[in-house]
């Protein structure tokens, strides 16, 4: 997130706009990398990574999962992404902060520059 150290954000949305954009510049710059063979199938599935999990079809998670090995950073950066909003959307108050922490101990572990 450019100028993360600058920016302060308390509401659900903004921080889900700021993953999702990030999760998306990830998954460009992954494709790039891919093989040609790969490219075109790999492009139309690019909503795919960005939508609600529960708006998926079955045949979107098929097609999501044969990618997973060519994603792996796109792959690894959706988790977080919504392990950000499970934890965020979380009913509990007692363990959120103990959740962010941990959230982002292992953003940082993961060592994915957008994330």
């Amino acid at each position: 997130m450019p100028h993360a150290e600058k920016k302060i954000a308390f509401d659900h949305f903004h921080i889900a706009q700021s993953l999702t954009d990030a999760l998306n510049e990830t998954r460009k710059a992954e494709l790039l990398k891919l093989e040609q063979n790969l490219k075109k199938e790999a492009y139309q599935t690019r909503y795919y990574w960005l939508k609600n999990p529960a708006n998926l079809k079955e045949h979107h998670w098929k097609k999501l999962n044969e990618l997973k090995d060519s994603f792996v950073n796109t792959t690894l950066f959706w988790y977080f992404k919504e392990r950000a909003r499970s934890i965020w959307k979380g009913n509990r108050v007692r363990g959120a902060k103990s959740s962010w922490v941990e959230w982002i101990s292992l953003a940082k572990a993961a060592k994915i520059p957008a994330l």
